[in-house]
């Protein structure tokens, strides 16, 4: 618990923002806006000295609107399209995926992406590009890359059949996908199981609860690991920095849900009750 106070709390204080590391949020597009702003939003929320966010030339007039003034704009796209360029490498972690349009030329730089960051997250669409083009994880590095799937697009990735909603019942394919491609997995499901590249596995301890069972609360979560991924990893390690911020979400939900109602808990007021669950660490 030391070890996750001293994230938030009691800095040094003669420290600079890049003590708090650097993260990348690439996402969005002209049907899918709101992603990338529930994304950026959850990254500031991580205590991360610098947040960036890069979305398409679409949707830019709209993200300057609806995202903090805080918030560093990358541009490195044309239209819905994204093209990598050496600014990227800056960043110590970078999201991709959120609301991004699926079409060869994301395909592409995602798998830039996978050839040349270390410290990747991939979520949402970008899970979808990914599934259809697994050859693109058959790299020659050992960087970490997490992905984020619910249960539909982890079938997608496994290409497995089924009727089940428990994660548990994908575990075993999952430990394979794996240990073969050299990926971590965070399977998020009414509970989350984390299967590192190493075969370990973590399950979360919280209690279900359905009030994150909407649109934008993938979003929130990948922004949020994003953030911390950037600077918390010496202090807590890489696995159980994922654990925590997933069992900090779904606790800030439940404490949330309990006050007030399951169906109304959104980005905004998922955000405000994330800001209360941090202050009782």
């Amino acid at each position: 618990m030391n070890a996750i106070k001293k994230l938030y709390f009691n800095r040094n204080p003669y420290s600079i923002k890049n003590d708090f590391g650097k993260t990348l949020i690439i996402a969005g597009s002209k049907m899918y806006p709101g992603a990338a702003f529930i994304a950026t939003l959850f990254a500031e929320l991580s205590g991360v000295g610098y947040v960036a966010l890069a979305v398409p030339n679409s949707i830019y007039e709209a993200a300057i609107n609806n995202v903090s003034f805080n918030v560093i704009h990358e541009m490195i796209s044309e239209e819905d399209n994204f093209i990598f360029n050496q600014n990227i490498m800056k960043y110590n972690s970078v999201l991709f995926g959120n609301g991004v349009q699926i079409n060869d030329c994301n395909t592409k730089f995602l798998n830039d992406l996978i050839w040349q960051i270390d410290n990747l997250i991939i979520d949402a669409s970008g899970i979808t590009i990914l599934s259809k083009n697994l050859k693109l994880l058959n790299r020659k590095n050992d960087n970490n890359i997490l992905l984020t799937p619910h249960i539909g697009e982890l079938k997608q990735l496994l290409n497995y059949e089924s009727d089940s909603r428990n994660p548990d019942d994908y575990l075993e394919l999952t430990k394979a996908f794996c240990l073969k491609y050299k990926v971590n997995i965070l399977i998020k499901s009414y509970k989350s199981i984390l299967i590192m590249k190493n075969g370990d596995v973590y399950h979360s301890k919280y209690e279900p609860i359905p009030a994150l069972a909407r649109a934008g609360s993938g979003d929130a979560l990948a922004g949020y690991i994003a953030g911390l991924l950037a600077y918390g990893s010496k202090e807590l390690g890489y696995s159980k920095l994922i654990i925590y911020a997933d069992d900090l979400i779904h606790q800030a939900a439940y404490n949330y849900s309990r006050k007030n109602s399951d169906g109304l808990l959104n980005a905004k007021t998922l955000a405000k009750a994330l800001k209360e669950e941090i202050l009782r660490i």
